[in-house]
This record gives structure tokens, sequence and C-alpha cells, in this order.
């Protein structure tokens, strides 16, 4: 058969004419065609340039080299990224400072969306963020996590018995004491029970974590040392009192008080106690370290003849370094520490930048109710909350008021990251201050 022949037959049994009739041998003839036509084709072709990489291995081995480059390039960029911000620690972080992951919002002030819980909110308890879920614990005794972006409820779990203290988060689990004594483990991702621990006394002071280890005060006059994985103790020692106030950690020292006045240090490692000092009657608040030095309040819920003031003491052997009194002699609390200044938070109604060295006033702040939880601090801004059912903003250099935001009932400490402010309320809302860009 010609090769015209051969086209002629392809071209009609494509599109014959209704009058043509394909002879029988044609299937033999096209199958027989088929197979004499070379049809080997290059491996793989550079559709522009037409270069058949079969026959140039040096342009295949460039190629491959410079994907492995690109490869490469892109784990180490991906490596460098941050990681999400979390704030996974009453107060901030272990030394319990006030510094928050931040940033906190920019501009005029709004409530980016707000979430009903089961119960009330104690005001010195604070919402916990990581992995986009904001961790939140009520007196109703239910933990629930809430996503990020929007406050919607992911999952909710009960501890069986009311919380009063902040929850911390730890290596994927969200851990919490209770009245009841229980400290339980729950899984982040749906709220799962992964272990529960049970001390001796309510679990009222909020928990701290450092290197896998989840340090628990109990009002049973101890404070333990869990595995954050299992939940096992691995060491508990008596200080002296009831703990109500969560310790503070910071170079492998366990800060603690106690009910009563006594305030120690406790190494972590060696389980024994290295200082003690009495500092009076009543509560010792949240202590916090910072450059050699713990700053605590203490006469909390003491009588009125004692001293109720914010002190500085060494963490070298806990000698007093300083007092700072308000003007009004109500309680003070330390608010947050600064790079110049550290911040007192009082119960007559104000907020205070004190110098470190010595603690005297730079400035003051007065509010229209009672501030009775702790402060944050993120980039030269100091967020209080106050009893009026308000939030504030201020310059953390001049106290200068920056905004105020009213919220449904009394907030609790403020959790300041990704551009927003989260508190609870003793009404049980959750509400999210976010900012707009433009001041109206």
């Amino acid at each position: 058969m010609t090769a015209f022949d051969r086209d002629t037959l392809i071209r009609v049994a494509l599109t014959p004419d209704d009058t043509i009739h394909a002879p029988a041998i044609l299937g033999d003839e096209i199958h027989r065609a088929v197979r004499a036509t070379p049809q080997r084709r290059p491996w793989l072709e550079v559709p522009r340039l037409g270069w058949p990489l079969q026959h140039s291995p040096l342009f295949l081995i460039l190629l491959l080299a410079m994907l492995l480059v690109l490869l490469l390039g892109s784990l180490i960029v991906l490596s460098r990224l941050p990681a999400p911000a979390r704030l996974t620690t009453y107060h901030g972080g272990p030394e319990r400072t006030g510094v928050m992951a931040g940033p906190g919002p920019q501009g005029h002030p709004v409530i980016a969306w707000e979430a009903q819980r089961n119960g009330a909110f104690r005001v010195t308890i604070m919402p916990i963020v990581a992995k986009g879920r904001v961790f939140v614990a009520d007196d109703s005794g239910t933990v629930g996590a809430l996503d990020e972006s929007d406050g919607d409820a992911l999952w909710e779990a009960s501890v069986g018995s009311p919380i009063r203290a902040s929850p911390v988060w730890v290596d994927g689990l969200v851990v919490v004491g209770s009245d009841s004594g229980a400290v339980v483990a729950l899984s982040e991702t749906d709220g799962g029970e992964a272990w529960r621990f049970v001390a001796a006394g309510p679990v009222s002071a909020s928990l701290a974590a450092v290197e896998r280890t989840v340090y628990v005060g109990s009002e049973d006059t101890h404070l333990y040392a869990l595995d954050a994985a299992s939940g096992q103790l691995k060491w508990s020692l008596p200080v002296g009192g009831p703990i109500t106030r969560g310790p503070a950690i910071s170079g492998g020292v366990v800060y603690v008080g106690a009910r009563g006045g006594r305030l120690s240090a406790v190494d972590a490692a060696g389980r024994a106690t290295l200082w003690s000092v009495e500092l009076g009657d009543g509560d010792v608040g949240t202590p916090a370290v910072s450059e050699g030095v713990v700053y605590v309040g203490r006469g909390i819920e003491a009588p009125a003849a004692s001293p109720h003031d914010l002190v500085a003491l060494s963490t070298h052997d806990g000698s007093l370094l300083w007092s700072f009194v308000s003007p009004a002699g109500r309680q003070v609390h330390l608010g947050a520490v600064g790079n110049d200044l550290i911040y007192a938070v009082s119960e007559d109604n104000s907020v205070y930048g004190l110098d470190r060295g010595t603690g005297r006033v730079v400035w003051g702040h007065e509010t229209e109710g009672r501030v009775g939880s702790l402060a944050a601090l993120v980039d030269g801004v100091l967020y209080v909350s106050s009893t009026d059912g308000t939030v504030r903003a201020l310059g953390a250099a001049t106290g200068t008021l920056h905004w105020t935001i009213a919220v449904e009932g009394e907030p609790t400490m403020p959790a300041v990251i990704n551009g927003r402010v989260l508190v609870g309320t003793t009404r049980g809302k959750v509400h999210a201050i976010g900012g707009t860009e433009v001041v109206p």
C-alpha cells in the first residue's frame, strides 16, 4: 500500500461518506501502518527550546541542582519564620512580670467579639492563648476553648469543681486546678482528660510550668511539682501556710508566698528551701521576679493595722530593698515590671509608675474603680482592668490615658496578644478588644 492509499483510507475512516463502506481489511492495514511508524519520543522536552534532555545529561543535572537549592532555601525560610504567638501562663510568663506576647490593639478600641460562658470569672484569673485558641476557666468548673478569631466555642469540659485560678498551657495540654484539689490536664484539641492529680486542699493559686514541670500551690500548705506529660508527682514541699497566690519561677528557683506572711525561695532541682522571710499578717500576693529582685504585695486581707504595701526583696536572701505604701494606705499589688519603672495597682483606685531602684512615685493615674487585678505591659503601653467595668490603656512612661473601653461586669486581668486584649468578666463574658487603624 502506498502512502497516498494509506492516508486516503484513514481520512475516509475518520469522516466516511454514507455511501462508502470500509474494506474488511482496513483495521489490519491501519494496525500494521501504526506499528511501522516510529513512535518513540524524547522522555522530557523543554517546550520552548526543544532540547531533548535524554541527549543532554548535563542539563538534567543542572536542573535537579537548581530544584534542590530552591527546596533547601524554602526550608530555611520556613524555619526562620516566627512561631505563632502564645500566652500560656498567668501574668505573662513564669517570672510573672506582666510582660505579654503582644502586640496590643492599634487605634480606637472596639469589641471584636464576645462570648458567654457557663460561670463567672474571678478577677484574678486570665485567659491563656495557644495555637489560635483562647482557653478560659470559670467558677462553674468549666474549661472552654474558643476560636481566637471570632470567639466561637470549640469545646468545653467540666472538672467537677469551681475554678478560681488561671490554667497553664504546656505541650498541648491545658492544666487547671480546682476547689476540690483536683489538678486536671485536658487536651488542647478536644478537651479530653489526659491525667488528674489530687492535692489535699483547694488549688486556688494560678499554675506555672517550666521545662515540662507544672508547679502547683495548694491551700493544704504544699508546693507540688508534677510531670507535665503524665501528672506524676516529682516532689512536694511544705511552705508554712496555705498557698493562695501563684508561684513565680526564675533561674531554677520557685518563689512562693503563703497565708500568714511567709515568702519562700525553693530550689526547683534540689527540692529544698533556700530562704524564707516573714512579711507580716495576711496573704502574700503573686510575686514577680526580674534582675535579682522579687516584687510582691503583702498584707492581703490582713487587719487594717498591718502593712498593705508593695515590697522589693533581694533574690539572694530575701532582704528588703524598699517598700511602697499608697497615699491612702490601701492594698497594693505588683502590676507589671518594665525596663525603667515598675507598676503598682492599688485598691485606692489608682495605678502608679514607680522607680525600680527606689520605689519612688514617678506618675500616678486615678481610675473610677478599684484596681484589684494585675496589669499587662506591651510595647510601652500598660493595660489595666478596673472594677468600674473598664479596661484602660496607659502610656507606660507617663501614665497618660490612651483609651478606655467598657465591658459587661468587672474584668479580669488582661491578656494582650495578636492585636487584641482578652478579658473575662464577673458576668461570665469573654471580651476580645481589638482596634481600628484610625481614631475618629
